[in-house]
């Protein structure tokens, strides 16, 4: 979530240790993990807030026509042609004809 390395962390312990007294590290870790879990309650609450402000918007239907059209790829006779991701052509997943292109 934070990125810490072990390095870091190291660091962090040892700075606790020298900065806190032994018989407070208890109540100094019980603080921080409350804060953590007050900040992780407040980050799933704004992102609940903004996937209602997208679903009341219409943003989805938005989205679902932007990838159809980035799935189109105008070809060199102006015609537009469905792309396929790789991984989904290779595993079989997709259906596609060796000829696509209309003759010239």
């Amino acid at each position: 979530m934070f990125d810490i390395s072990f390095a870091e962390l190291l660091l962090v312990i040892i700075v606790a240790v020298v900065f806190i007294r032994p018989k407070d590290v208890p109540t100094v870790v019980r603080t921080i993990a409350k804060v953590m879990k007050s900040l992780r309650d407040f980050s799933h609450e704004v992102k609940q807030v903004f996937d209602d402000i997208t679903r009341e918007a219409g943003a989805g239907e938005i989205k679902k026509t932007l990838d159809a059209e980035m799935q189109m790829i105008k070809g060199d006779d102006g015609k537009f042609y469905e792309s396929y991701k790789i991984p989904d052509t290779l595993s079989g997943n997709v259906d596609v004809k060796k000829n696509d292109r209309p003759e010239e």
